[in-house]
Parts: structure tokens; sequence; C-alpha cells
């Protein structure tokens, strides 16, 4: 049947939008089901990154549990605290004066590690190399990285050529969800090799925020005998949302039921560009990544044959009789609450957004929203390659791999 590799995309908190796609796809999968470690073992190689760092945490901490479990982890709103520790009064320097333009941290790096430690109570102090062994998982495991010192990625893996390297599995989450720029203040830094303190920002920085060509490279390193093809690879990669909006002027249509459903063409200033490139890493690198992974795997780009399948909920509206609409699965008094999502940022921490955000995972479970194409027209957001909607993408992953 091959190797099956699961990529987690970074999302912060929206990460429980991965959780709830896991447990959609393989509750009613015998003998799987919703227990936690059934569905990591139904893997051979998972790569994940910050928010999917997060997912692979809580399913390695609960997998004699069910993924309810894990959906709790992120629900609960002072563990989402001590994990995205705001910066107090006594933390303010002058480079965090920024924030008066929209720029620059907000939360405490160094707080990071006890909240997740706290949250990873049996598994966070276990060696990354002791983990498959100790716990019983049979995945090989990569959390990708970015070392601040060395300015080139990092990766954090189970493998027993990392059996030299000291690390644990809060540190290696620590080090993966450590958005830089407009969240966290610092680095975090800990011994990687025994001898050598490292600093680390989350793995969006060397362009892994859908580590899916990461996970695909690791099953390649570690499987020698694999051939690049999507049968004898089979990779679902699973994000934590889109946001996918037409700018004023490049698609087919600028006439929309909603102005806020269409982009102006931006205009440039020092705050707006510094906001714009600081998060540019988690919006086109990961959708380039799921082309690439196609392509890697013996796809081309003139035939919807996709050889991976992506499942990644899209705050995206739909074009309709020369306007653009709200996806039809959008009831009219629910408006308010899709548009309220466009503002959400990865670090949604009030319970109202985090409630708002499962409602939006629910509407992309029972295909209400637009799932993400691996390659869609730039002109009307229709799908070339890749799976819209939900249920036809875990249609297809299920007859691949069941």
């Amino acid at each position: 049947m091959g190797k099956k590799v699961l990529s987690l995309d970074g999302g912060g908190t929206w990460a429980v939008l991965q959780v709830m796609a896991l447990k959609e796809i393989y509750k009613d999968v015998k003998p799987v089901g919703t227990n936690c470690r059934k569905i990591l073992n139904e893997f051979d190689v998972i790569a994940a990154n910050s928010g999917g760092s997060l997912v692979l945490a809580g399913l390695i901490e609960k997998a004699d549990e069910d993924i309810d479990e894990v959906i709790k982890l992120f629900l609960d709103e002072e563990l989402r605290k001590s994990i995205f520790s705001k910066l107090t009064f006594w933390d303010w320097n002058l480079e965090s004066l920024s924030r008066l333009f929209n720029v620059g941290p907000k939360y405490k790096a160094k707080r990071k590690i006890t909240g997740l430690e706290g949250a990873l109570k049996k598994s966070g102090k276990i060696r990354m190399c002791e983990l498959r062994e100790k716990l019983n998982i049979r995945p090989h495991i990569v959390l990708t990285s970015f070392d601040y010192d060395l300015r080139r990625g990092a990766f954090f893996k189970t493998a027993q050529d990392e059996s030299n390297y000291d690390y644990t599995l809060a540190q290696a989450v620590n080090a993966s969800t450590n958005a830089p720029v407009n969240y966290f203040d610092k680095p975090v830094s800990f011994n990687y090799d025994h001898n050598t303190s490292h600093q680390y920002w989350d793995g969006a920085v060397a362009g892994n925020n859908n580590p899916v060509l990461i996970g695909i490279t690791e099953a390649l390193r570690i499987f020698d005998d694999l051939k690049r093809t999507s049968e004898d690879i089979k990779v679902l990669s699973i994000g934590n949302s889109g946001l996918l909006l037409p700018v004023e002027g490049f698609t087919d249509s600028s006439v929309a039921v909603r102005k806020e459903l269409i982009l102006p063409i931006g205009k440039s200033n020092l705050a707006r560009d510094m906001r714009k490139l600081s998060l540019s890493i988690i919006s086109e690198p990961p959708d380039a990544a799921n082309f690439m992974a196609h392509m890697l795997l013996g796809g081309n780009e003139t035939v919807n044959k996709p050889r991976i399948i992506r499942m990644n909920p899209m705050i995206q509206p739909v074009l309709k009789e020369g306007k653009w609409r709200f996806p039809e699965g959008v009831l009219p008094n629910e408006e308010k609450d899709f548009l309220a999502l466009t503002k959400y940022e990865i670090d949604a921490l009030k319970q109202f957004e985090m409630d708002n955000i499962v409602k939006f995972g629910n509407w992309w479970l029972t295909d209400k929203v637009v799932n993400q194409s691996i390659r869609y027209s730039a002109k009307t957001f229709q799908c070339k390659i890749g799976h819209s909607t939900f249920s036809s993408a875990k249609s297809e992953w299920l007859n691949r791999t069941v």
C-alpha cells in the first residue's frame, strides 16, 4: 500500500480545525475510530509546524484517549493564554512601542515552555528520539523550525539517528510554535546537542508553514526503497484555513454582494509593508508547497488528478452570476460570522473567536464552505486540481488508503 504521510500546517489556535478534520475522517473507520494512538498509527511519517505541532503533541499526550480530549485542549481558554502569554507592563521596552503601529510582539516567548509542559504532562519531557518506543506510536515525526543563529531551517525528529540530541517534545514544539515579529518577543533557546544552545523561530520563517515537502522528503530518507509516485507515497496535507478574497480589478468580476468580500488594491507605507511582509510566510509559501508536492509525486497541471490530498477550509467567496457571494452554505444570519473570520489572526484567544472558528470548521466538514484547491483559476477561484469540498477529499483519501 505504500507509505502514508500526514502533514499538518501551522496556524496557531486555528489548528483545532485539524483535530476536527482527523476526527471526521476516521470516526467511522474500523478499527481506528477516534482513539488518538490509532489515528497516529495510521501514518508512517508525520510532519508538522507551529499549530500543527500543537495538534501532533496533543494527539501524543492523549494517545490512550479519544480525540475529543485534544479538541478540549484547544478550547481551554486558560491553557491558550498560558501558551500565548501576553507581555505585561514590566516586559515592555522601546521595541514594543511598535505595537502602536499594529506591528511587533504581543507575547512573552520565555513563558511559553511553562504552558506547553503544563499541557503535555505525560509526554512533554520525553526526548524526541525516545517517543516512539516509550509511547508505542508508529510514525516517524519531524517538527519544523528556524535556527535564528545559523539562519536556516531546523528539524526536530524521532529518528534513531537523532539519539545524540537531547531535546524533548515540549522543547521541539516550543521552537516550532515561536512565530516572530507580530507574535513572540524573542527566539526560544535550549541545548540542541547537549553542548550548544541554539535560538529558534517558527518553521514558517524557513518557508515550511505547510511542511508537506518536508514530510515527503523524510519518507524518502527513511524508506530508501520508495519511488517518487503517489502509489508509493500517499500524502494527506491538512491546513488551518486560508483567506482568499478577490482583489479589485484582478478577477473576472469586481462586484460583490458585500463590499467586505472584495479587497481594494493596497497602498504602500512602511507600517503596512512591514506587517504584510511579516505575515507573508503563512500565505503563498504554503499554497505553493501543495502544488510542488503534487508535481513531485508525478502530477501535471492540466489534468485534475491530484497526487496529494489537501484539506483546508477557505474563507473565500464564490463567483455566481457575475457577483462574488457568500458560500451557499452560509445563511444570511451567519454572514457576519463569516466576515468576522477575515479579521482574526492566528492567535485567536477569546472564547467567542474560538467558538466562531469551530463553527467555521463545522461548515467546512459539511461542505458549506470551500475546501482549498491545489491549483485554482486566478480569475474565478474555480478548482483546477484538487477537491473543492471536504467530503470529496475525505472520500478519495479513504479510497486510497483503507
